[in-house]
Parts: C-alpha cells; sequence; structure tokens
C-alpha cells in the first residue's frame, strides 16, 4: 500500500513539474513568458501575485524585448500583453492606442504595433495579445475576447537595480532564483533580491548569494562578492580554457587572452563584448576598444554618455491645438468642438455638431468649433430662448383681399372677380373665387408637416377653387384685410365660415343625444321584463322536498381503516398543527439511509479520493459526496486513473464517477472526447478517456468505473455497487514523522480513518495516545496547513519536531521552538512570523533585531505616536520650490501658474491673450487683452460679446444657405424667394402707441411731445417719470410675433340639450332597477337544487336532524 501511494505522489510530481517559463532581464525590468493555457483576467492575476503586471509595451526596445523573449520558444503561438479596453469605453481609431490602456498605469504614449486595426465596440471587453510573424501575416498587436484563452502570457516585474552575472573563480554552474519564482541559468542579469545557487566543479558543497542594494556608492552588486569555486592550477590547468593565473597571496583564477573575457563560468573565454552586461540606461552599441549607448525615441543622450533624459517634444509645437508632454512622448489635445484628425491625432477637425439629432428645434449651422440654432422660414426664434414661433405674414397686408395665416406660410383669399396667384401670395384679375377652404385641402393636416418654405405652390389645375390650406383645430388661424380697400369685414364672408362649419357639428350632437336615449330606454324595458319574470316564478307554491329533513354538515376526514370499522380518528390538537412539517421533515431525515465510511482513501497534496461501497443510484450517491464537503470523482490524468486501481484494489463492482451527460443531448456522440458528457463540476476538461464500449447510446445518461478502469455509461436510476468521491483543499499537513515508530491514528473530515496516509487535509485530527496528544491540520499563514492544539507551545520533538516552523530543542526537560534571525515566535508558540506582522506602521515597516521600526516614505515624516505618518508642506520651505503658484499635495507638491501662463519644462510662460479666449468666430490681440470678432455676414451679439449672430444692415440681403440647401435671414428678416432676405416691417403690427420707424431687422417706437417711452407704450409726463419725446435714443426692440390668440371653446347649446335628456332618462332606469331588487325574495336553502362551490366542498354531508331542529 504504502509503496503504490509513492509511486502515485511521483507521478503527480511528474504531472505537474515546474511551470515553462522563459526570463529576460534588461535595465530595470524583468520579463516572463509563461507557457500556460489562460484568459487574460487569470494571466493577470498570476503576474500580480508574483509581484508585477501583464507586460506594457511602451517603447520600441522593449517591443525588441518582448519579440525576442517570444521567439526563444519554438512553440510560436500568441501570448497575452497588458493593453485592455474595459466594459462600456469605445475603441477610438483615431488614436495611438485606440482607446485601449496598459493594466500597469502611466501615460498612454505614442507607441503602438497593431498588426491588424481592433473591432470597433463600445459594449465588449477586448484584450490585447501580440502575435508572433507567420503565415497568417506579420506580428504585432492584435485584439480578441479578454474571455478567451490563450497558450502563453507575458509579464514585467520592474525592480530598483540589477546585478550582473555572479563571478566564479573556477568551473561550476549558477542557477537564479529570481523574486518573482522564476529559476533560472540563463540569466543575463539578475534583479535585485535574486538568489543565486553555485555547484562547484569536483563535488564540493553549494555556495549561495544574494543581489543586495543599492550600495553606500551606489549600484547593486553580490553578497557575498565571490569569486566563487577556488581554482587549482596544478590539476588540469585549474579547469582554464586558456591561462591559470596563481599569483603570490591571491587564489588562483582563470584568466583569457587579449581579445576576450571569462564566460559566465569563469572557465571559458568568449569574444570581448563591451555592451555585456549593458553599461547603458538604453541601447549598447560595441565598438573597437569601447561602446556608445542609444536611447529610445522620445529621449536624448544625457550629459554622461550612458543615461538618457526625456525631450520636451512640445516645445517644436507638433500639435495644431494643445501639446501635453510626458516621459518618452507627447500626446495632442483638441479644444472643445473639434476631434483628433490626421496622422497620430496631430491636428483637429471641427466636430459637426449639428449631425446630432435634436441639436436644434428646426435647423442648424454648423460653425467652427461650435454651432448655432435658427429657424425655417416663416418661423423666428423666441427671444431668449431656442424655439421657434410663427411668423403672422398677415400683419403685413401681403394680400389685396382677404389673408389667412398658417405656421409657416400665408395664403390670400381673394375678393370675387380675381384668381389667386399661382403661389397663392397674391390674386389678379378673373373669374370669381369661392373664399371656404375645404376640409380636403392638399396641405398636411398636422404641424410636423409644415412645408420647409414660406411659399405654398398650388397646382390650379388640380385642385381648382382651393386654397390648399387646412382648418386644423389646433392650429388658429388668422385674416387681415388691407385698411386700403375700405370694404367692411362682414362683406367678406367670414362669420359665414364659422356658421356654416357650426351646422354639421350641431346635427351630430342632435344624433348622439338620440340615440343614448334610445339605448337607455330599451335598457329600462329588459329590467322591467326580467324583474316581472322573477317576480312570477316566486309566486309558484315550492315542491315537497326529501332534503326538508336535512341538513348540511361538514364532513370530517377518515382513513380507509375507519371506514371499514365504522370508527373516525379525532383531528390533531389545535397546538399540535404547527409542529406537523417539522415532524414529517423529521420522519424523512430517519428514514434516509446514512451516509456510508468510505472503504479505502488516498490523499495526495491537495487532493482525496475515497471509495464507497454503498449500492445507490447516480443522485443519491452525488448528494452523498456533496455532504462530505467534495463531489463525485472526476477522472483527467492517468494520476486519477492511479488512484482508481490504488482505491478498488481486485475488487469487483462497477462504481459511480462524476459524468453525467449534457441535459441538451438525448443520445452519447462517440467522435467527441467525453462523448458529450460533463463532469459534475460543470465542464469538459480533461487529458484521459478510457471507454470501454464503442458506438452510441441512448438512455444512458451516467458513467461507471470498474477494477479493469473501463468507462461504461449506463443509466442513472439504476444502482451502482459504489461510488467514487473526490474532495478537494488548498493544502495539507505531512504526516506525522516519529523518531521510535510512536503510533498515530488520524481521522478526515470526510469520515476516513487509519494510519497510512501520506497527506492529511485540513480539519483532519491525528489521535496520538501514547503521548496523549490530539492535533488537528489547521489552516495556517501562506506556508499552507500545519499540524496544531490548542495548548500553546511545542510538543516533545520527537514527534513531527514539536510542530515548530522553526527548530525543536529540549530546555530543561521541556520543549521549546525557536526562529531564525529576523523573526520571532507567534502567540501559539510554535510558528515564526515577523516583527512587522501586525504592526500599526501606516507606510513602512524594518526589521531591527527582534523588533521593528517605523519608516515613512518621501515627502512625509513620522509622527510622534511613532507608527503614524504626516505629510510635509513643501510650499512652506525657503526659498519656494516653484516660480509663482504651489500646490502642496500628498507626499509632495505640484507647481502650478497663473491665470494667462502654462507650464513649459518647469517654468511659467505667459500665453497669448487669444489662447484661452472664449471668441465664437475671431479674436483680435489688443495690448490690454483681446476683442472677439465676426466673420463677414455676422455682427457681435449685443447680449454676448463673444457670440455672433447674422446681421444685415439693408432691408435686403442675401441669405445664408448651408450645404443641404437650407437658408436662413437674420433676426427681423425673412426669405423671399430661395436665396434673399427682406426685412420685416414690424410697425404694421402695430406694437407702438403712437408713432414707429421700421429699421433693418427691428423698429423704434416715438411719443408725441409731453410723453415718455416706457417700454412699448407713451405714459404722460405728470407721472413723475421724466419726460421724453421718444425722439431721443429711441428704444430698439427685436421683432416678436405677432398672432391672436386662439379662440375660447365654448361648449354649444346642443351638447348641453343631450347630456340634460341623457341624465334624467339615467335616472328613471335607476330607480325602476332599485324598485325591482327591493321585491325580491331570497329563496329556501332546504331546497335540494343548493349549490356549493366552495373550496372546501367535498368535505360537506347530510345528515337527519329531528323536525325541532329545523329552522
Amino acid at each position: 500500500m504504502a509503496t503504490r501511494a509513492l509511486l502515485l505522489l511521483s507521478l503527480l510530481a511528474w504531472s505537474c513539474g515546474e511551470e515553462d517559463v522563459e526570463v529576460l532581464c534588461a535595465d530595470s525590468a524583468c520579463y516572463t513568458l509563461h507557457r500556460d493555457e489562460s484568459s487574460w483576467k487569470s494571466a493577470q492575476e498570476r503576474c500580480k501575485d508574483n509581484g508585477g503586471n501583464l507586460a506594457p509595451v511602451g517603447s520600441a526596445g522593449e517591443a525588441a524585448r518582448l519579440r525576442e523573449l517570444l521567439a526563444r520558444d519554438e512553440r510560436a503561438g500568441p501570448a497575452w500583453l497588458g493593453l485592455a479596453l474595459p466594459r462600456g469605453h469605445c475603441v477610438r481609431p483615431q488614436e495611438p492606442l485606440r482607446g485601449f490602456s496598459w493594466v500597469a498605469g502611466g501615460a498612454p504614449g505614442n507607441f503602438s504595433e497593431w498588426a491588424s486595426e481592433p473591432a470597433v465596440t463600445c459594449v465588449s471587453a477586448r484584450c490585447v495579445a501580440l502575435r508572433p510573424p507567420g503565415p497568417h501575416g506579420p506580428g504585432g498587436w492584435a485584439d480578441r475576447a479578454c474571455r478567451s484563452t490563450l497558450p502563453a502570457f507575458l509579464c514585467k516585474f520592474s525592480f530598483q537595480g540589477m546585478c550582473g552575472l555572479l563571478p566564479l573563480a573556477g568551473r561550476g554552474a549558477v542557477t537564479y532564483t529570481a523574486p518573482f519564482g522564476v529559476r533560472s541559468a540563463r540569466l543575463a542579469a539578475a534583479p535585485f533580491g535574486t538568489l543565486a545557487e553555485v555547484e562547484c566543479d569536483g563535488g564540493r558543497a553549494s555556495a549561495f548569494a544574494v543581489c543586495k542594494g543599492p550600495l553606500d556608492g551606489g549600484g547593486f552588486a553580490w553578497h557575498p562578492p565571490g569569486p566563487l569555486c577556488p581554482v587549482n592550477c596544478g590539476s588540469h590547468n585549474g579547469g582554464c580554457q586558456q591561462l591559470c593565473l596563481d599569483v603570490p597571496g591571491e587564489s588562483p583564477r582563470c584568466a583569457c587572452r587579449p581579445g576576450y573575457v571569462l564566460a559566465a563560468d569563469m572557465a571559458s573565454c568568449v569574444p570581448e563584448d563591451s555592451c555585456h552586461p549593458n553599461p547603458c540606461q538604453g541601447s549598447c552599441r560595441a565598438l573597437p576598444g569601447g561602446f556608445e549607448c542609444g536611447c529610445e525615441p522620445g529621449y536624448a543622450l544625457a550629459a554622461d554618455g550612458r543615461g538618457c533624459s526625456d525631450v520636451d517634444e512640445c516645445e517644436s509645437g507638433p500639435c495644431q491645438h494643445q501639446c501635453h508632454n510626458f516621459p518618452g512622448g507627447f500626446q495632442c489635445h483638441c479644444r472643445p468642438g473639434y476631434s483628433p484628425a490626421g496622422p497620430a491625432g496631430h491636428h483637429c477637425h471641427d466636430v459637426d455638431e449639428c449631425a446630432q439629432p435634436h441639436a436644434c428645434p428646426q435647423l442648424c449651422i454648423n460653425i467652427p468649433g461650435s454651432f448655432r440654432c435658427t429657424c425655417r422660414p416663416g418661423f423666428q426664434r423666441q427671444s431668449g430662448g431656442e424655439s421657434c414661433l410663427d411668423v403672422d405674414e398677415c400683419l403685413r397686408d401681403p394680400c389685396p383681399g382677404a389673408c389667412r395665416n398658417f405656421p409657416g406660410g400665408y395664403e390670400c383669399l381673394c375678393p370675387p372677380g380675381s384668381l389667386r396667384d399661382a403661389d397663392g401670395h397674391g390674386c389678379s384679375p378673373g373669374d370669381a373665387m369661392p373664399n371656404s377652404i375645404p376640409q380636403s385641402s392638399g396641405i398636411p393636416q398636422s404641424a410636423s408637416s409644415i412645408p420647409q418654405s414660406s411659399t405654398v405652390i398650388l397646382e390650379s389645375s388640380s385642385i381648382p377653387q382651393s386654397s390648399g390650406i387646412p382648418r386644423t383645430a389646433g392650429t388658429p388661424w388668422t385674416t387681415s384685410i388691407p385698411r386700403t380697400l375700405g370694404m367692411p369685414t362682414a362683406g367678406l364672408g367670414v362669420g359665414s365660415d364659422e356658421h356654416s362649419a357650426d351646422g354639421p357639428r350641431l346635427l351630430l350632437y342632435y344624433i348622439v343625444g338620440s340615440l343614448v336615449a334610445i339605448l337607455l330606454l330599451l335598457a329600462l324595458a329588459l329590467a322591467l321584463v326580467a324583474c316581472r319574470k322573477r317576480a312570477a316564478k316566486r309566486e309558484k307554491p315550492p315542491a315537497k322536498n326529501a332534503a326538508d329533513n336535512y341538513c348540511w354538515v361538514p364532513e370530517q376526514p377518515e382513513s380507509r381503516g375507519e371506514r371499514s370499522s365504522g370508527r373516525r380518528r379525532p383531528p390533531p390538537p389545535r397546538a399540535m398543527r404547527p409542529l406537523l412539517p417539522l415532524l414529517l421533515l423529521g420522519t424523512a431525515a430517519l428514514a434516509q439511509p446514512p451516509d456510508p465510511s468510505p472503504a479505502g482513501t488516498q490523499c495526495l497534496e491537495h487532493e482525496c479520493f475515497a471509495v464507497f461501497w454503498a449500492s445507490r443510484p447516480f443522485s443519491d450517491a452525488s448528494e452523498s459526496c456533496e455532504r462530505g464537503g467534495g463531489h463525485l470523482m472526476t477522472v483527467r490524468s492517468t494520476v486519477a486513473e492511479e488512484a482508481i486501481a490504488l482505491l478498488l484494489q481486485n475488487r469487483k463492482g462497477r462504481l459511480w464517477l462524476g459524468l453525467s451527460l449534457s441535459p441538451s443531448l438525448s443520445c452519447t456522440e462517440p467522435s467527441r472526447l467525453l462523448r458529450g458528457f460533463r463532469w459534475v463540476t460543470g465542464d469538459h476538461s480533461t487529458d484521459y478517456t478510457n471507454w470501454a464500449l464503442p458506438g452510441q447510446r441512448c438512455g444512458e445518461r451516467c458513467v461507471t468505473v470498474s477494477r479493469e478502469l473501463g468507462w461504461e455509461e449506463r443509466r442513472c436510476e439504476e444502482p451502482a455497487d459504489g461510488f467514487l468521491c473526490q474532495y478537494t483543499y488548498g493544502g495539507s499537513c505531512p504526516h506525522l514523522a516519529s523518531q521510535r515508530a510512536v503510533p498515530v491514528t488520524y481521522a478526515t473530515p470526510f469520515g476516513a480513518r487509519g494510519a497510512d496516509f501520506q497527506a492529511l487535509p485540513p480539519r483532519s485530527v491525528a489521535f496520538v495516545p501514547d503521548l496523549g496528544l490530539e492535533l488537528r491540520c489547521e489552516d495556517g499563514d501562506d506556508a499552507g496547513p500545519r499540524w496544531g492544539r490548542d495548548t500553546p507551545g511545542a510538543w516533545p520533538c520527537e514527534l513531527g519536531g514539536g510542530g515548530c516552523a522553526g527548530t525543536c530543542a529540549e530546555e530543561s526537560g521541556r520543549p521549546r521552538c525557536s526562529c531564525p534571525e529576523g523573526t520571532v515566535l507567534g502567540p501559539d508558540g510554535r510558528g515564526c512570523r515577523s516583527p512587522c506582522e501586525g504592526a500599526q506602521c501606516q507606510h513602512h515597516c524594518v526589521v531591527a533585531g527582534g523588533s521593528f521600526l517605523c519608516m515613512c516614505a518621501v515627502g512625509y515624516r513620522l509622527a510622534a505616536d511613532g507608527i503614524s505618518c504626516e505629510d510635509v508642506d513643501d510650499c512652506t520651505s525657503e526659498p519656494g520650490p516653484c516660480e509663482q503658484k504651489c500646490l502642496n499635495t500628498q507626499g509632495g507638491f505640484e507647481c502650478q501658474c497663473h491665470s494667462g501662463y502654462r507650464m513649459v519644462n518647469g517654468h511659467c510662460q505667459r500665453l497669448p491673450p487669444c489662447w484661452e479666449a472664449p471668441c465664437q468666430q475671431r479674436c483680435e490681440e489688443l495690448p490690454d487683452g483681446y476683442r472677439c470678432g465676426c466673420f463677414p455676414g455676422y455682427a457681435v451679439d449685443p447680449r454676448d460679446a463673444t457670440l455672433c449672430r447674422l446681421h444685415c444692415n439693408a432691408t435686403e440681403c442675401p441669405a445664408v444657405c448651408d450645404a443641404e440647401g437650407a437658408c436662413e435671414c437674420p433676426e427681423g428678416f425673412l426669405l423671399d424667394g430661395d436665396d434673399l432676405c427682406v426685412d420685416m416691417d414690424e410697425c404694421d403690427s402695430g406694437h407702438c402707441e403712437f408713432n414707429c420707424t421700421n429699421t433693418p431687422g427691428g423698429y423704434q417706437c416715438h411719443c408725441p411731445p409731453g410723453y415718455y417711452l416706457l417700454g412699448l407704450d407713451c405714459k404722460l409726463d405728470g407721472d413723475g417719470e421724466e419726460a421724453s419725446s421718444g425722439d431721443l435714443e429711441p428704444e430698439l426692440h427685436d421683432p416678436v410675433p405677432s398672432r391672436p390668440p386662439p379662440k375660447e371653446e365654448q361648449l354649444h347649446p346642443g351638447v348641453l340639450v343631450g347630456i340634460a335628456v341623457s341624465a334624467l332618462l339615467s335616472l328613471l332606469a335607476l330607480l325602476a332597477l332599485g324598485f325591482c331588487l327591493a321585491r325580491k325574495r331570497c329563496r329556501s336553502h332546504g331546497s335540494m337544487d343548493y349549490k356549493y362551490s366552495g373550496p372546501h366542498e367535498k368535505e360537506l354531508g347530510l345528515q337527519p336532524v329531528p323536525s325541532a331542529q329545523k329552522p
């Protein structure tokens, strides 16, 4: 048994193995390539758990390193990068990163290497992978769904510095263990904190060194510094390839001839390369007798010839609007109303706000950086708002006769003896034409279909003698009669139109009222007939019934036995009724068979497998495993198969596995690996199958296994001979080793007991009778589960080292634990922890012997309590750190400039006055500021000097039209034709009380002597106000649309008559029905035709009662 368990453990270790990782370290960062199928999220978690992130690509040099790392592996395939687009963010094709962002944070940068453009989306999360070159195309970045899986991912780990290769004096092999958990013998540079293990030739013991720093003089170095593996020149040239130097007073060492340098093993010689290790911050190029350093784009070589400093690209003005510099690049920004355009978004393109729906109520005119709303011809903007109001053109008397206004235009009603012009805006002598307006007009009947032009052209041939204007109830109409005609208003027949429309309406009212009255009379007659029939039935004498001597009583529940014996069981007491559900549940629990104990168990590091020989169907077996904290066993590899062989031994029988057919399938699919089955864990992943029988099966939806290890389909409802359970844990406690073979018995949380366990899951118990101990496997710290007990301190050291995390020793006959340097005993007296564990330090904690010290980050100082950190106000230092304004921040400060200045290379430079000017169209710089201007055809808005509006200083001006042919005019003008704006004479609308002077786009009111102007009215001087004739500086008014208020709807007398008649008839009908209901008599319940439809109808029965008890 023990031999088979050890074999199983070895197979598990072989199947897991060490992770396949490639490492490349350069500058101050290390990059790793992990070959492991994973999604983007799980890959990022893996990198983050080791102290890094998925690799960003901020420069061409960094991209070259990642391509080199990807090319090292012959299994070329895409690998995840740290570039992602969260859900709800949109792809922006004009930006270098297309709207994606680096998971490590920082500025986006201008570098990109897209192999194909990402899919444009705003609703799904997208992530980026590095694709190697191949038949599918060139290598580069490619996006895909974040939930998809890739065979590899790239991580980046940043460090304070690097150590070079560990020097060796003789032959040996060095294995480096990086802080991010990767072991490699091929590092070109080792990051800070790396542990180097050296195995020297000759069988000497291994040596160790650690990369420490920073040193007093800067930099990082190995401790101990080496060289390791001493050389003996007297034996085989000391193992040196070329020269072996044995200088008196020094240790022997290997050396090379000129032009060569020692290799990493300190014995071989390679051609001299001054660039390894890289002495430059950027790139290095080897030269005869030296080297030359270079920098990535966006950086310039520093004065020392090795470092790189950022270049401020914004000084050259690469952006059309605004430029933001950051280390290694810059980014262009556009002013409001513009969007990035052109290569790399350096230029700005005006945004057409008018393309957005509902930007304006009617018409929208796009202007550079903004837009302007206007109204269609025949409408005018409301003063102080965005709405468009109809202009009443009839107020200008444009017709020789009557004029009818409608939204967006007007129509002339010609007098008898004249014909209407083709455009409907004039009359010419001809035959008489009626003024009535038929309802079958060709003009749309809703305000939403108003024509776009104030001119309504009607075909006289198609609609003769029709004005084409609808009589819409919701749109008020106005009629204007020119004052020069001198004809009375009644002569135009306006009133006759109104009465002609009232005639049909009045007739409709009378018809509706009559119908209502007739219907009410018919309902009344039907009600009277029904009442008479009911009365006639009640007058008939009731027939003698066989049920007169019986009454209805509830029937008591009874069982079959009671019915046969004639006795009834009394109902349970009322107090017991609430307990009935609990009693039923308890009875069901007692009826359920108890869970069996495992007949055999095998536990590994993270999993336990148990066999139960109990005949049960699949569902009961699955529930039994789940009650123990596991599930039916999944067999995904040969390791699990070997575990089954160990559990079954030679016993016959078939046992349930954790496989069931997917609910969507009725038969198996032999072409698929799992034949359409899925594990009870809900997935289909496996590297192993062992089906016993070929072909398709229907109705057999579950799987069993036998000692021959073959899988066989079986009906789920049929009981199998047993089942296999699997329990998964985060870790395990080891077998308790004893120096004198003290017997130990173990008990697992799922019921297995025994002494032959190699690993025990958490919550297991170990019984040691000889020592009087009962130990528990408890979840510990990051080291995993450990054996422990409630009593603090060590138990006898002979059993499992006394439970000590460090060392266990007997002191004065009692066991005691001790911890390595830099750690102290934990509260349980067995574990070891850092003194900083549980420390309340706000920023950093530093171990000092057996205690700790709190330290603060740069920009902070330690507070008086010794644990908190206080911010240092850098702005209060003398002299101040900034030229103009200093803003203190947590842990630092920020320099700012006054208004009118901007920060350039840490200095404040004055901005041109127009740089931040809010001018809508033009800006003119002045010695003391700026002045806003407008394009030709526009004038400065008197209400806001930064805005512009259309302007015309004549009675006629050309209209301003956009690309779609929509034209607009200044306020106070009307569109006449297609492209001409004509001034509207507002004085004809009678806005002024006395005198009115029309001006282009407006009007002026004047008062006679002895009056002064107040608004639009003239007031007498005696009101106490200062007198004014109105001729001095007359007030200028914007035109306002004038339209008569809608006529109030009055209720017609016909409607009142119909309502009164209907109410009277309804009252009579209600009185008649009430009279009939009052005379209704209830029927006797003694009749046999009594019906009952209640919920307890089955519980009623008839029993004979004496005549005296009848009601």
